[in-house]
């Protein structure tokens, strides 16, 4: 998932550009974090910094950031998959007014609902997908159990 990097005069330069003859977007990483209780959205974007006298430094600076919370979702209900669909729809909205559109998502947890329900929000939003990394190990069955007492 590299994100390419363009060098100007400017001491902040956005990460990258993607470029075409009529559309021209800004790319950010989304790391979405879905558990059993709530789905938390973060929007970075990869900043290049002009440092004088030694090496340029790429630093993420966090944009959005978001749960089921923020979208008056309190208690059980936060754990629905309607939260985390209008948590990604709110997250989308937000990345167009910064003039993000293209993403590049960072899924971690185990509820598969609720992921698929917080892209479905993203692209509802107006926002494109172009890459999907899981970070969720898969179970392996689990340590194996105790020994049983004999009596």
């Amino acid at each position: 998932m590299p994100l390419e990097q363009e060098t100007t005069a400017n001491s902040k330069i956005p990460s990258s550009e993607i470029t075409n003859e009529k559309l021209q977007f800004k790319r950010a990483i989304a790391r979405i974090h879905c558990s059993s209780n709530n789905t938390l959205i973060a929007i970075t974007v990869k900043q290049l910094v002009k440092v004088p006298n030694s090496a340029d430094k790429i630093e993420l600076e966090q944009i959005v950031v978001s749960g089921s919370a923020g979208n008056q979702f309190k208690g059980t209900r936060k754990s629905t998959t309607h939260a985390s669909y209008m948590t990604g729809v709110a997250v989308a909205k937000s990345c167009v007014a910064h003039d993000i559109k293209l993403l590049d998502v960072i899924l971690k947890g185990s509820k598969k609902l609720h992921v698929k329900s917080t892209l479905m929000g993203l692209l509802k939003g107006g926002v494109y997908i172009d890459s999907v990394l899981r970070l969720h190990n898969e179970p392996f069955n689990g340590c194996r159990g105790k020994k049983r007492r004999r009596i």
